[in-house]
């Protein structure tokens, strides 16, 4: 699946309405920081992109369809 949608906004600028709004529109799932509870290995991987390590965008986000708010959106531009 790919990403279709960034919401490179910050935390608390309404990016978990936004998800929800996506979502209620049809988008299967939409990555936001609350996703990291569902992926416990996505934690480290996001701390391993800070230190300067590769990351499979593909294999993060597989299965989502929009990606917002925190982590994402320092990296909105990868």
């Amino acid at each position: 699946m790919t990403i279709k949608v960034i919401g490179a906004g910050m935390g608390r600028t309404g990016t978990a309405t936004l998800k929800v709004a996506l979502e209620t529109l049809g988008f299967t799932k939409c990555y936001h920081s609350t996703s990291l509870a569902d992926h416990p290995t996505h934690g480290p991987q996001w701390i391993g992109l800070l230190e300067g390590k590769a990351l499979d965008w593909a294999q993060l986000y597989a299965g989502y369809q929009g990606t917002m708010g925190l982590p994402t959106v320092f990296f909105y531009k990868e």
